[in-house]
């Protein structure tokens, strides 16, 4: 009698314990998941913000330019028209970075790409002005993309 409540112990300590080590792996297969959701969804939004903003970098370059050059008025309305389209399309992402990146680095640099990309709108006195605001923004978006890629090496330790 002895021997068969020790084994119905052992099945039910035996049982008691794989589903504890179940549950535990269960867990941390969920947190991987987690984790590499969230560097898809980071991936993602500095995919898309650097993108947005290069294509509103080469929309404010050609309408400076079309202006500098003394271009038609039609052109240069329909380059400015882009140019607002361009711009709009950066708020979704930025908004994503910022839901989903905190690190201050990362958070600076994006700003940094967005005003300095914001800020070819005002350098369209002179080819000079204009190009000197395209290497600024160049540089700035590299710097972006470079902050990006080290906090989510430094996510992935």
């Amino acid at each position: 009698m002895l021997t068969a409540l020790l084994a119905v112990a052992g099945t039910l300590l035996g049982t008691a314990v794989a589903a504890q080590l179940q549950d535990r792996s269960a867990r941390r297969a969920e947190a991987v998941q987690r984790r590499e959701r969230a560097r898809a969804e980071t991936i993602d939004a500095v995919r898309h913000l650097a993108g947005a903003l290069s294509d509103h970098r080469r929309a404010m370059y050609l309408r400076a330019e079309a202006a500098l050059a003394g271009s038609p008025h039609e052109l240069i309305e329909r380059l400015r028209a882009d140019s607002h389209h361009t711009r709009s399309q950066v708020n979704q992402p930025h908004l994503a970075l910022r839901l989903l990146v905190t690190d201050r680095t990362v958070r600076t640099a994006a700003d940094t790409m967005i005003v300095a990309t914001y800020a070819m709108r005002s350098a369209g006195d002179s080819w000079e002005a204009l190009e000197a605001a395209r290497v600024q923004a160049v540089e700035a978006h590299d710097a972006f993309v470079d902050s990006a890629a080290r906090h989510l090496q430094a996510a992935d330790r």
